[in-house]
C-alpha cells in the first residue's frame, strides 16, 4: 500500500495530515502511476508555518511495513509578487492567497530494510539517496 504525508511542522508530527491511503496490488518489477490527493486541511497546520518549506512523503509499505520512501521539498508562498515581497503581518495567511510549489524533479528515496515474507530473509538496506527524475510518482 501507499500513503501520502504532509508534513504540517518541522517542530511537531501531531501536524502531520495523511492525505490519503492507497492499496497497490503487488506486481513484480518497476511500477510507475500517477498519484493525485487532496490538499492538506490548513487550519490543521500552526499559523506560523503555513508559509515556507515543508515535505509532501510518499511511503511504500508491505504488510504494514515501511520499505521505500520519497520525499519532495515543498514551498508555500503568495501567489502575488508583492504580497511575495512584502507580506502582511497576519496571524494565519489567508491561504486563498497562497500557492505550492514541489521541487518534483529532486525527490529524496530512503528505502529501509524489511522481512519481505516469513521467511525472515530482510533485503534492501536503508539508506538515503538522491533520485534522479521522479521516481515513478507525481
Amino acid at each position: 500500500s501507499t500513503q501520502t504525508t504532509w508534513v504540517g511542522s518541522a517542530k511537531d508530527e501531531q501536524f502531520d495530515q495523511i492525505l490519503d491511503e492507497v492499496a497497490v496490488p503487488p506486481d513484480v518489477g518497476v511500477n510507475t502511476f500517477e498519484y493525485v490527493v487532496d490538499a492538506p486541511d490548513p487550519s490543521k497546520i500552526p499559523g506560523s508555518e503555513i508559509l515556507g518549506v515543508t515535505v509532501v512523503m510518499v511511503q511504500a509499505l508491505y504488510k504494514g511495513k515501511e520499505f521505500l520512501r520519497v520525499g519532495y521539498y515543498v514551498k508555500v508562498d503568495y501567489a502575488d509578487e508583492h504580497l511575495r515581497e512584502e507580506p502582511p503581518e497576519v496571524e494565519r495567511p489567508d491561504v486563498a492567497l497562497l500557492e505550492r510549489n514541489i521541487l518534483e524533479t529532486e525527490p529524496r528515496v530512503t528505502r529501509y530494510l524489511i522481512e519481505w515474507d516469513d521467511i525472515g530473509v530482510a533485503s534492501m538496506a536503508a539508506t538515503p539517496e538522491q533520485a534522479t527524475g521522479a521516481a515513478g510518482v507525481g
